[in-house]
């Protein structure tokens, strides 16, 4: 990585989570809403392309408050990237088990602190809402 590229990941220079709330609260009209993890509060949330520290394990260039789960999850998702794109299979030697996805059981992997295969956490509200679709686009086709 070229020192140029390098100092232009730091020039807006990480924030607090008061001003990241301020901001927020700026955007959407209110306080930004807390999101409990299994191993902390974080003030904002998942938010679009949230994982690509931890998929390229460098958390160090975004200006968060990460703490240790953060690191070694970071760790985790990116061995299993590497393995994915080495050999089709995010599975390695020091890793939890990822299984192969099976619509039937709908388990797949959860990527906390506590990284662990499980049922699907929301499998009833997109079940609610892949119904609600399809009859949806029934009416519409009826309507034609």
């Amino acid at each position: 990585m070229s020192e140029e590229y390098h100092g232009l990941q730091h020039t807006a220079g990480p924030i607090s989570e008061a001003e990241l709330d301020e901001f927020l609260a700026g955007i959407f009209g209110g306080e930004a809403s807390a999101v409990k993890t299994n191993y902390g509060e974080r003030l904002w949330g998942a938010y679009h392309s949230g994982d690509l520290a931890y998929v390229f394990d460098n958390l160090d260039l975004v200006g968060l408050d990460w703490d240790t789960a953060d690191y070694a999850l970071a760790d985790t998702v990116a061995d299993y990237w590497v393995n994915l794109a080495a050999t089709g299979n995010p599975n390695g030697p020091g890793l939890p088990p990822w299984p192969t996805y099976d619509p039937a059981a709908d388990v797949v992997q959860i990527l906390d602190a506590e990284v662990r295969p499980e049922r699907h956490p929301s499998s009833e509200n997109l079940k609610y809402l892949e119904d609600l679709y399809l009859r949806s686009r029934q009416e519409r086709e009826g309507s034609l």
